[in-house]
C-alpha cells in the first residue's frame, strides 16, 4: 500500500478560500496581502500588500471577506464594506470602492456581471 508524501507545504494566515489558475495559486492573507505561489513547487512568486491605501491605525481592525480573480483584475471584498479592485499582473490595489459601511459578500459573477451580498440587500455591479 502506498501512502502519498506532501509535495510542499507553505504557511499563511488566511481563512479565505484561494484560487488556482494554471499554474499559479492566489490567496490572500487576514493582513491583506496577496500571496502568489508557483503551484507545481510551492515557491511563492510574489507577495504584494493591498491594504496599503488604508491607514494603518485602521488597517488592524479591517478583514478580507472574499476575493474574484477575473481576467485583468483581482476583485477583493473586506468586512468594512470596502471592494478593492487590484491590477492582476502587478499585484497593486487600482481603486477601493465603498460599498456600504459593514460586511459585504464575497463577489459573486453571473453572466459577466459582478454581485454582493450585504445584511440586507444584493448589489448588482457593472
Amino acid at each position: 500500500e502506498r501512502t502519498k508524501m506532501i509535495d510542499w507545504k507553505s504557511k499563511i494566515n488566511s481563512n479565505i478560500k484561494s484560487t488556482l489558475i494554471e499554474n499559479l495559486l492566489f490567496s490572500i492573507t487576514m493582513e491583506g496581502f496577496l500571496v502568489v505561489t508557483d503551484y507545481r513547487n510551492g515557491n511563492i512568486i510574489r507577495v504584494t500588500d493591498l491594504f496599503n491605501s488604508f491607514k494603518k491605525k485602521k488597517r488592524a481592525s479591517i478583514n478580507p471577506v472574499g476575493f474574484f480573480v477575473g481576467k485583468n483584475n483581482i476583485y477583493l471584498t473586506t468586512d468594512n464594506g470596502r471592494l478593492l479592485v487590484v491590477d492582476l499582473k502587478i499585484g497593486k490595489t487600482k481603486s477601493i470602492i465603498k460599498i456600504d459601511r459593514n460586511k459585504i459578500s464575497r463577489p459573486f459573477i453571473l453572466n459577466q456581471n459582478m454581485f454582493l451580498i450585504k445584511e440586507d440587500s444584493i448589489i448588482k455591479l457593472d
